[in-house]
């Protein structure tokens, strides 16, 4: 009898191995040993590392699969029992037994976004390009930022893996990539999710004339925010296998920006100028939008809308201290210009000057105090000038804001789970 005994096992798996998926419905697939024939299967779960067994509901959905619905992101210990007439694979899981598969159910795209890009061009001539970018994900692996890039409207060509390195990313161009090019980098973490940042119109220099050159042309990610702010771990579980791997392939847009059109961009209208300088301004072309708005400002010196959205378009050029200037400009005009402080802001935070941004979106928070994103932006920066109770405090605020919408929250919430383990793990 002992013989016909069951022994459960994973199709095409190993004990111990965790898997990644994006999903909360995790299927578990089975075999028996041998050629046996299974009439039942129990599943058990454990959401405390083994610790505690349960058995749960399941849903066959194949003969020899079954479908169980997590309830959150986390990890799930699965242990599987098989049964038919001549007996059981195992007996129910006790305390501390070894599970049958562990999966990590993880539906939340990687925190991603790319910052800037500064070229180095080598004595001997080998190009390298060091991205500042922030990077928080638990699942990430070493090789899971790829960079792909295009010059003027050409379709997206793959460029191979960026390396992570201390403060950001290393790309190395191939040499078919010209002197001007926008980039796009995907971040993909060990489920599958993605996460997508642009780089535009980045100088890539073929000499050390051009490398000395170089820094006016690199452009600042297309975002909201640069929280700029870092795992203080190593990301869990590195090193496993994932579930299934999805080609990372090229992100084209095939629809070309339109051209410039001649007849609007001179016309005397402020508000027909903001209305170009804002379609160059989702087309990342932000050169364009400059042009366009400061004619603006030319018509209409004294509307702090328009100082607000110059400022802003000289951001994303890299141009802080003209934008900067721009902002406080609005800010002279509007003493409670929202725009003017939050882009004031900004910049203090792009160039590390922590405790002025601190002030100016203190200043904003007076005016908006039910801003969830604002909230957010606060935990950010005190995160940034150590206060780390202040920066926690900050982030569950954004958890009750009255304006606040779900992905700033979702936002938050992984700030507050990785950060707040983080000072449990540093103890008092």
């Amino acid at each position: 009898m002992g013989a016909s005994l069951l022994a459960a096992a994973l199709a095409d798996a190993a004990p111990q191995v965790v898997r990644y998926v994006p999903a909360h419905s995790i299927d578990i697939e089975y075999r028996a040993a041998g050629h046996a024939e299974t009439t039942e299967a129990e599943l058990w779960v454990s959401t405390d590392a083994g610790r505690s067994w349960q058995q749960t509901e399941t849903e066959r959905v194949g003969r020899t699969t079954l479908r169980y619905t997590a309830p959150a992101d986390g990890r799930y210990d699965f242990y599987l029992v098989l049964r038919n007439e001549a007996g059981t694979s195992a007996a129910a899981p006790e305390p501390g037994a070894t599970p049958t598969v562990s999966v990590i159910a993880d539906t939340v795209p990687p925190l991603f976004q790319a910052h800037s890009a500064q070229p180095e061009l080598a004595d001997d001539g080998a190009l390298t390009v060091l991205i500042h970018a922030t990077i928080v994900e638990e699942n990430l692996s070493a090789d899971a930022i790829r960079v792909f890039y295009r010059a003027s409207d050409a379709e997206w060509t793959d460029g191979g893996v960026a390396a992570r390195s201390d403060g950001g990313l290393s790309w190395t161009p191939p040499k078919a990539v010209g002197k001007s090019v926008d980039l796009r980098l995907v971040a993909t973490d060990l489920a599958g999710n993605r996460t997508t940042s642009d780089l535009s119109q980045v100088s890539l220099p073929t000499s050390s004339r051009d490398a000395a050159e170089k820094a006016a042309a690199t452009q600042p990610a297309v975002g909201p925010w640069p929280a700029s702010i870092e795992p203080v771990g190593p990301p869990m579980a590195a090193a496993v296998t994932p579930l299934a791997v999805e080609p990372v392939g090229p992100v084209a847009e095939t629809q070309p920006a339109s051209p410039e059109p001649t007849t609007q961009a001179a016309a005397p209208d402020p508000q027909n100028l903001r209305k170009l300088a804002a379609r160059f301004m989702g087309e990342g072309r932000y050169a364009l939008a400059v042009a366009r708005l400061e004619e603006a400002v030319e018509v209409a010196p004294g509307d702090a809308d328009v100082l607000v959205e110059l400022g802003s378009a000289l951001y994303r050029l890299a141009r802080y201290n003209d934008s900067d200037q721009r902002f406080q400009s609005a800010l002279d005009l509007a003493p409670d210009h929202p725009g003017a402080i939050e882009g004031l802001a900004l910049v203090a935070a792009t160039q590390k000057r922590y405790p002025q941004a601190r002030e100016h979106l203190r200043h904003l928070l007076r005016l908006r105090p039910e801003s969830g994103s604002v909230w957010l932006r606060v935990g950010d920066i005190e995160h940034r000038l150590g206060n780390e109770a202040e920066a926690l405090d900050a982030w569950e605020r954004v958890l009750t804001a009255r304006e606040t919408d779900a992905d700033v929250r979702r936002q938050a919430q992984r700030r507050l789970d990785y950060f707040g383990r983080a000072r449990e793990r540093a103890g008092p």
